[in-house]
């Protein structure tokens, strides 16, 4: 099953994917290419892998380079 976890480009964003990574184990997780390609993102992106990193270490990590390959990317690694 897929769940969306959406947050915003601020302080509040690695606290709210920590919440949703505490409600249930992920195998695999994507953090999309909005967050990623934006030069002014790294620092979210850093604390969201992070975030990942300590609260769901088993879970496989992807990345899509639009949301039209979002299935496909988590497919390769699942």
């Amino acid at each position: 099953s897929v769940q969306m976890c959406l947050t915003d480009f601020g302080e509040t964003a690695g606290k709210v994917v920590q919440m949703q990574l505490q409600q249930k184990r992920f195998d695999c997780i994507l953090i999309g290419a909005g967050v990623r390609t934006n030069p002014s993102n790294l620092i979210l992106f850093e604390k969201l892998i992070n975030v990942v990193h300590e609260h769901a270490p088993q879970a496989k990590l992807c990345f899509n380079t639009m949301p039209n390959d979002a299935a496909a990317a988590v497919k390769r690694w699942l």
